[in-house]
């Protein structure tokens, strides 16, 4: 905030010198438009902000993303620019000219204010909440310099009054939704308040008397592996809906917020209780794949709109005060405006214009605000909770055609990527003097698929089925990435492929195991094309999951390596990918597809490994992965596939739980991620470390003998 003030001031302090190279004609262009032009592009920053800021949640892709951010940047920027532009026109004039274009001051702090559906692009913005303070303070104060100097005592001078108030109001909201979204307050507000547990002094008192009154006294440790919710959590949680296949919308809702002001504590950074984690697996264990998912998407709707929007504050009592507070000011000064407050022949068309254009849209903006307000879980929470069924039937048609995350996963194949036409030298040599060009290739090369139902169940069911197999949190855990293990080890294929999964750091093994699966995918795929027998669709099925699965964790390796463990998973991809160039050279003509160099992966004899010829200086795994490849096509299909898609869930379910949730958190503004489902369902089940609490609350009681 600072720094943009800095930099607005001095721009504006240059412009006297900057206009001297412009020809006189553009100079007065340059001087009536220069303020109605930053005004409505403010306008048209807010406007991008309110329809796309909720948007994002559901839409995959850079390209919203870059929209938003543009705007959500310049926004502020061109708002301060404004005021100050209009703050130093008002001491070198003094007309009434300037008192109509000073009514325009506050709008600018209701621009500053932001719209209800984006007040963080990003989760590190909401640690600058006290930046914001600083800056109501700057553009509170330096608007009532502009209200001051073109003060007139007029009608007009009085409604810049009042629209004043609402800016402050509207600007003020947005800083304690900031607040309330920072980290330290957000971890604040679900910290249980301290406790000492049970009197071990006077507990140690009793032993101690009945010892020195001459009995025997012995200690019996009891363990309450049931507890009871205390009187409170019994009044705040709605524990009597119960979710099954054929709930309703209002009980999955109610059901989906109980579970989410439990596991919020897991985005930051906080632990669960023992308690905590009976529920939810209660509930996992009597929920299908679809309704588990469902209540999922919701949950994390719910941390997206109180992380980035202004839902802690709209949601209550006093934000809903100061909201309506806001909006009858707005339309009061509008209706007095428009019946005696525009005297025409003191101000210029295009001013008036100007005039009615920001009110006007500042009023659909609140309107439109309100209809997303009524629209939105928490409305039909609320509802449901009080009993309206006839108002919960109308909002849920509304809310069941509402989209809460994009339902998609990034794509990225390495193969792929190879074989990609390169850019003339030139191009690579303006690409190398700016750092985008990795960020270019992330965009030009990533694809998003819908992830299918079939997959979500698939991973359910074998989630579920490690849940059965654990007898306390512990094991949860350990089994949550053991499939692959247990597969190779029935199979009695523990020495032919266990080196790819065991023997090899994890960005390695998701390499490899993304090569073997694009050979044999394409292998099977061409096998059936070509075959009078078709097979069956159960096995097509598994083998396009584990496809998605391969070019999801690539995507996840390339485009969003924080998300994963430690490594040197992106070293690896460019020496695999210099590799794979180097093999293709001299093939790049039109006939040479990816088959073709499917095919020729294939037909490279690797009898030697790798390593034992090029050593580790390079860290490709190509010839690696045709090995494993070469392996894997010895199997059955139904076995093939079968062992691919088993490793592939593990992977994913490993990730999932070496990730933190904060970064989690960060994702939920690019549209989701399906590992951040993954997470959340594996912290339902008890698979996560942030379950410290192994055991019910645990009791001594003294026995005299």
């Amino acid at each position: 905030m600072l720094n943009i003030l800095i930099s607005s001031w001095l721009l504006i302090e240059k412009r006297s010198e900057i206009h001297q190279t412009i020809p006189e004609h553009l100079q007065k262009l340059w001087y009536d438009w220069e303020l109605p032009a930053l005004i409505l592009l403010s306008l048209v920053f807010q406007i991008l902000l309110i329809l796309l800021g909720d948007r994002r949640k559901h839409i995959a892709g850079n390209t919203i993303g870059l929209i938003i951010w543009v705007a959500y940047l310049s926004a502020d920027s061109v708002a301060i620019l404004a005021l100050g532009v209009l703050s130093k026109k008002c001491v070198q004039t003094h007309t009434h000219t300037d008192e109509l274009r000073a009514f325009w001051v506050p709008f600018l702090l209701l621009h500053l204010g932001g719209p209800d559906t984006i007040t963080a692009y990003a989760l590190e913005d909401n640690e600058l909440w006290l930046r914001h303070l600083a800056g109501l303070v700057i553009q509170a104060s330096g608007t009532f310099f502009v209200i001051f100097r073109s003060w007139t005592g007029s009608c007009i001078s009085i409604l810049t009054i009042l629209m004043f108030v609402a800016g402050v109001m509207k600007y003020g909201e947005r800083i304690l939704a900031l607040w309330s979204a920072s980290k330290e307050r957000f971890r604040k507000t679900m910290l249980s308040p301290p406790d000492p547990g049970p009197n071990y002094a006077k507990f140690m008192e009793g032993y101690v008397s009945k010892q020195d009154e001459g009995f025997l006294v012995d200690v019996v440790r009891i363990v309450e592996d049931k507890l009871k919710l205390k009187e409170d959590q019994i009044h705040s949680l709605p524990h009597d809906y119960s979710v099954g296949e054929n709930s309703t919308q209002p009980e999955i809702l109610l059901k989906a917020h109980e579970l989410f002001e439990i596991f919020k504590r897991l985005f930051a950074d906080l632990i669960l209780s023992y308690r905590d984690g009976e529920q939810s697996k209660s509930f996992i264990k009597q929920s299908s794949a679809k309704t588990a998912f469902k209540v999922l998407e919701i949950e994390l709707g719910f941390t997206f709109d109180v992380l980035y929007t202004k839902v802690p504050i709209v949601y209550t009592l006093g934000g809903g005060l100061i909201r309506s507070f806001c909006f009858f000011l707005t339309i009061s000064v509008f209706v007095i405006f428009t019946t005696v407050g525009n005297r025409k022949h003191y101000y210029s068309n295009s001013d008036l214009i100007i005039t009615y254009l920001l009110l006007i849209v500042a009023i659909i903006l609140e309107i439109y605000a309100v209809i997303i307000l009524l629209s939105s879980d928490w409305v039909l929470l609320w509802l449901s909770r009080h009993k309206m069924p006839s108002m919960v039937d109308f909002f849920v048609k509304r809310l069941l055609r509402k989209k809460r995350w994009s339902n998609s996963m990034g794509q990225y194949n390495l193969i792929s990527f190879c074989l990609r036409d390169e850019p003339s030298k030139f191009t690579m040599g303006l690409l190398k003097l700016c750092p985008v060009q990795e960020m270019l290739e992330i965009y030009l090369y990533t694809s998003f698929k819908e992830i299918p139902d079939k997959l979500k169940e698939v991973i359910f069911e074998q989630l579920k089925g490690k849940l059965e197999g654990a007898t306390n949190n512990k094991d949860a855990k350990s089994l949550c990435t053991s499939g692959a293990k247990e597969i190779l080890n029935g199979a009695n294929l523990q020495n032919l492929l266990g080196w790819s999964i065991g023997d090899v750091e994890f960005h390695q093994s998701i390499l490899l195991w993304h090569i073997a699966t694009d050979l044999c995918y394409a292998l099977d795929r061409q096998s059936t094309l070509s075959s009078t027998e078709s097979s069956s669709t159960c096995a097509e099925s598994i083998r396009d999951m584990c496809k998605l699965l391969s070019d999801y964790m690539l995507h996840l390796l390339i485009a969003h390596p924080f998300m994963l463990p430690e490594g040197i998973g992106q070293i690896r991809f460019k020496d695999t990918c210099a590799e794979a160039r180097e093999l293709f050279k001299g093939k790049e003509s039109s006939d040479f597809t990816k088959e073709n160099a499917r095919e020729m992966l294939l037909k490279k004899n690797t009898d030697i490994p790798p390593i034992e010829v090029k050593g580790d200086r390079s860290k490709s795994v190509l010839f690696d992965a045709c090995r494993l490849a070469k392996n894997l096509k010895s199997f059955s299909t139904d076995l093939r596939w079968e062992i691919i898609a088993t490793v592939w869930v593990d992977m994913l379910s490993y990730a999932a739980t070496q990730c933190r949730g904060p970064i989690h958190a960060k994702q939920l503004s690019r549209g989701g991620e399906l590992l951040t489902h993954i997470w959340l369902l594996m912290a339902h089940l008890g698979m996560t470390e942030q379950f410290q609490i192994s055991q019910g609350q645990v009791r001594a009681k003294l026995i005299f003998g």
